[in-house]
């Protein structure tokens, strides 16, 4: 088992993240909170339906319930009243604590009410997607969406403790498998030769990925990420590294009205024209390229419906997070094997 801490700047918040396989997660949570006596766990149907066991440790501590639909579309102005007025009816304090066990939607509607609520209480993270497990989990974004693009409000708010059990990774839905992927090759591609090399080697033996090495890549995501936020919480410069194939995704999420590409999809899309625009650009040399092609050939889901154009997605860009006034489209791009760098251009 790992047991980690991480201080974030500015505000030095301490992240700690516990890792392993088959986890006392009620445990876990005790340790960390002895003197919590109100305690609310916020998740949705699927995970509840999956994993009744650790719902059952979770209301054994005490801990109240609340099950919300699968889904992005719960990252709603309508869906974050709904639980911090739950918070609120059950007269929860700052003291109190908030448990958002799930993927990306639970952690990210969950951290925004908990960053609110009498502006701020006690949260611990659960995830139970890969996603959530290499990325979403960590550096504290929280959001909802609005009709205008995706993770339009929002907060940076870290929970205190992550609790990371591979277990949940043995019955996890397919397509959640490619959400989780994408972020992994991510990091491969924009950050750790090795993995990148890792992950072509694994390819190549043709293996199914729930038998791959998740113990070990699992933190050398989150690293990744914790040692980039930790000295820019707030997406002022090096953190928005973390959006490569983001920048197209969002506006591809969007323009399929959140619900008709995953988020994983996207990412794998986004991935694959933004690697082209570093390649047309010169910041990518062609051995490079198709080394990263070939990675995303081998693991990227073919799309259907086809998507639009590359043309019909620059608009949505305006909305795009990493925009600054006055400025240009600024984004990650790819400049070899485990390099990347953001740049900022023109829409052209």
């Amino acid at each position: 088992m790992r047991d980690e801490v991480f201080l974030i700047n500015p505000k030095q918040w301490k992240q700690e993240v516990v890792s392993g396989t088959g986890l006392d997660i009620v445990g876990i949570v005790s340790k960390a909170f002895p003197q919590a006596k109100h305690i609310l766990c916020l998740t949705d149907k699927r995970v509840a339906s999956l994993y009744p066991d650790t719902i059952k440790g979770l209301q054994g501590m005490g801990s109240e319930l609340l099950i919300i639909p699968q889904g992005e579309g719960q990252k709603s102005l309508s869906r974050l009243e709904w639980v911090i007025d739950a918070l609120a009816y059950r007269t929860f304090t700052r003291d109190s604590l908030f448990i958002a066990l799930g993927g990306g939607v639970i952690g990210d509607i969950g951290g925004l009410a908990a960053s609110l609520y009498m502006r701020g209480m006690n949260l611990i993270l659960i995830p139970t997607t890969l996603l959530s497990m290499v990325d979403s989990a960590y550096g504290g974004k929280t959001a909802i969406n609005l009709k205008y693009g995706k993770n339009l409000v929002g907060t940076f708010y870290p929970a205190q403790l992550i609790i990371v059990d591979t277990v949940f990774l043995s019955i996890l839905p397919p397509e959640e498998w490619v959400n989780g992927l994408a972020e992994v090759v991510k990091y491969g591609i924009g950050f750790d030769a090795g993995l990148f090399e890792e992950l072509e080697a694994y390819v190549a033996l043709g293996k199914p990925w729930q038998e791959g090495d998740w113990g070990e890549w699992i933190p050398r995501c989150y690293r990744i990420k914790l040692d980039i936020v930790k000295d820019d919480l707030h997406e002022g410069g090096k953190r928005m590294l973390l959006n490569i194939g983001h920048t197209i995704a969002h506006a591809l999420e969007r323009w399929g009205g959140y619900g008709l590409y995953s988020h994983g999809q996207s990412v794998f899309f986004g991935m694959k024209a933004e690697i082209g625009m570093s390649r047309k650009e010169g910041y990518l040399s062609d051995i490079d390229y198709n080394r990263i092609t070939a990675l995303l050939d081998a693991t990227a889901p073919v799309l259907s419906p086809l998507p639009p154009s590359i043309d019909e997605l620059l608009p949505l860009l305006q909305w795009d997070k990493k925009r600054r006034e006055g400025r240009g489209v600024i984004m990650p791009v790819v400049k070899g094997v485990g390099k990347g760098e953001v740049e900022e251009g023109s829409k052209d």
